[in-house]
């Protein structure tokens, strides 16, 4: 499976343990992210699996609700944050990030990657996590 043709909502990523990550935005194209985390307590790092995907929304009264949402899929890339576990928690934080509210980042690492099929995506988790 191709993730760039596909303009449905990517369930499967559901399936495989992704959570969905939407900033707040009221414009008719919004980026959408899907998420896997693990955290390593032994070494106090928080690693992440972001996909990147342009939701579009179109206002055509005449179509199913499902039809009026588009998923483009843009990009992927993995976030690496080491740092440590506070006593305060900051939940505001925590729910954009998809991060534990109580940890938190002293260094973070963004690496590209490509990822372009469900296989693609597969082996990654699979060396991943």
């Amino acid at each position: 499976m191709n993730l760039i043709e596909s303009s449905n909502e990517p369930a499967f990523l559901y399936k495989s343990g992704f959570k969905k990550v939407a900033p707040y935005s009221t414009d008719c194209a919004r980026w959408i992210y899907y998420v896997k985390t693990e955290m390593d307590h032994d070494n106090n790092v928080h690693k992440s699996l972001w996909l990147r995907y342009e939701l579009v929304i179109s206002d055509d009264p005449f179509a199913d609700v499902e039809d009026n949402y588009e998923y483009h899929y843009n990009d992927s890339f993995l976030r690496v944050n080491r740092g440590y576990y506070s006593d305060e928690e900051d939940e505001a934080y925590a729910e954009d990030c998809d991060q534990d509210p109580q940890f938190r980042i002293d260094q973070s690492t963004k690496i590209a990657l490509c990822i372009n099929s469900h296989s693609d995506l597969k082996s990654a988790e699979q060396l991943l996590f």
